[in-house]
């Protein structure tokens, strides 16, 4: 009766995860299928890419400020020479990455997770997670990064043997995964210290050339590559240097810190205290993994360690979206510390500890504000932070290049180059890209000018174009206005 009941229980768990996996999907598809205009981060990393796209360089070449793993690359060379310039035929990584991590992650839940029910938590929560959602449908490497980092968390508990040629089938599927995430790197050689730390202990010959075999291939083979991302790309001209100090420390340096960082993952704006009472919750949860499977716990969290070394020597931020790979690690061990059967098998008397934590897990989530899946399904414009595409084609009717006319292109429509590729506007030279609006039309260099601008709504970054559009309006002179439907188009010059 028990075992019916147990099968049972296990059968509708799969056709919960299967259909919250569906709805997951749905979002995705319903951000990647808007067509959204490229912005520009995606147009540098196109322009810095075009070479490596068009096959005159090769895809692992070193690129400047904005970077992208060497395979992305490949694939969107391939990707690029059979549907031309198209964002939806760029953006196809990140989508299937996005897509692919989320029966991934649910299979992995349910090899850690021994509790009916309680891996649909965590998976439920990366369905729906909205900056996982945004990447979808973003030309970089942060879904990718998020597939690769699940992928390895599931290798980790599922390798048990340890032969000469597995070890050596694992170290070029290191050198796949290495050369397609960013966060495979972090994983690589955490999993290789924590290796070679219990050498150190058990020391063997067989010991050492089983640790060589799996450690040479992988870091021979993408050392140099990543040292160059590190020391060379990422502060190409302090320019990505500057812009992550720009959004925080390196480094954590106190619990705001912290907090900040799981309200960006999460959308969870909680306070200094209730993340004390997380970290509480996944430190228990830690307690158990690690019972129950040792090493292999230490290889799963040791990419956090890594990413903190780097943060504090500033070679590599531990912020925001780069970190956002960490994810499974938080979700999984506090996900733990309620699996009641695991609590259960060390001592009737530890029962209390998941009830507890369970507790504790419901009040932090009273936290979460979940409007927003909303606005994805009724707004296919909810992540749009760049009209270039729809404002280039009236550019290429009225811009003059002759000195005598100015674009304002709210600096996020900078990818408009991205969609002049035959240099019709010579490159914008005439074109404003970093100041507000209100600087931009106070400076005399706009006076007798005849001034482009494109007026739409940004709802995932809060700004509005009524007021930009009221200023107008009341203080120039409109030489032509066109609504096309999702924005307006105009021509005209000050008073």
């Amino acid at each position: 009766m028990k075992n019916k009941l147990s099968r049972v229980l296990n059968i509708f768990e799969y056709l919960l995860g299967f259909l919250i996996i569906l709805f997951g999907i749905y979002l995705r598809y319903k951000t990647y299928s808007a067509n959204l205009s490229f912005w520009v981060d995606e147009d540098a990393l196109f322009l810095n890419s075009q070479n490596i796209f068009k096959g005159t360089e090769h895809f692992w070449h070193g690129l400047n400020s904005e970077y992208i793993t060497p395979f992305i690359l490949l694939f969107g060379r391939y990707l690029y020479r059979i549907f031309g310039y198209n964002e939806l035929a760029f953006r196809f990584i990140p989508f299937v990455s996005s897509v692919l991590m989320l029966p991934l992650f649910f299979i992995f839940l349910k090899k850690i997770i021994k509790t009916p029910f309680i891996s649909l938590l965590p998976l439920f929560f990366i369905a729906i997670n909205h900056e996982l959602i945004f990447y979808s449908q973003y030309f970089k490497f942060y879904s990718s990064d998020f597939l690769c980092s699940v992928l390895i968390g599931y290798l980790i508990f599922n390798i048990n043997k340890y032969s000469k040629k597995e070890l050596i089938l694992y170290s070029l599927l290191a050198v796949l995964l290495a050369y397609s995430a960013y966060s495979s790197i972090f994983y690589l050689t955490g999993i290789s210290l924590c290796l070679f730390v219990r050498l150190l202990f058990n020391q063997s010959k067989d010991n050492w050339k089983k640790f060589l075999i799996f450690v040479l291939p992988w870091f021979s083979l993408t050392v140099f590559y990543f040292f160059q991302v590190i020391t060379t790309r990422t502060n190409y001209d302090n320019y990505l240097y500057e812009a992550w100090k720009q959004l925080g420390n390196y480094f954590p340096q106190n619990i705001e810190d912290i907090t900040k960082l799981i309200s960006y993952h999460t959308r969870l704006y909680v306070d200094n205290n209730t993340v004390i009472i997380w970290i509480i919750i996944a430190l228990c949860g830690l307690f158990i993994l690690f019972k129950r499977n040792g090493f292999k716990t230490l290889c799963f969290i040791s990419p956090v360690f890594i990413m903190l070394l780097f943060g504090y020597f500033e070679l590599f931020p531990f912020i925001e979206r780069q970190t956002l790979f960490l994810m499974p690690i938080w979700l999984i061990i506090s996900a733990k510390s309620i699996d009641f059967i695991e609590w259960k098998n060390l001592s009737k008397y530890l029962l209390i500890i998941p009830i507890i934590c369970f507790c504790l897990l419901f009040y932090i989530f009273k936290y979460y504000d979940a409007r927003y899946v909303n606005d994805i399904i009724s707004n296919p414009d909810y992540y749009r932070m760049s009209t270039a595409k729809e404002f280039y084609p009236y550019l290429i009717k009225d811009y003059k290049p002759d000195g005598h006319h100015l674009i304002y292109s709210r600096g996020r429509d900078a990818s408009l180059r991205t969609y002049d590729l035959n240099n019709r506007i010579i490159n914008f030279e005439d074109a404003e890209e970093i100041n507000d609006f209100e600087t931009f039309i106070n400076n005399p260099k706009s006076d007798n000018k005849i001034i482009h601008i494109y007026l739409m709504d940004y709802p995932y970054i809060g700004t509005t174009s009524s007021e930009i559009y009221d200023y107008i309006q009341n203080n120039c002179v409109i030489i032509k206005e066109i609504n096309d439907g999702k924005g307006k188009y105009l021509m005209f010059r000050k008073r």
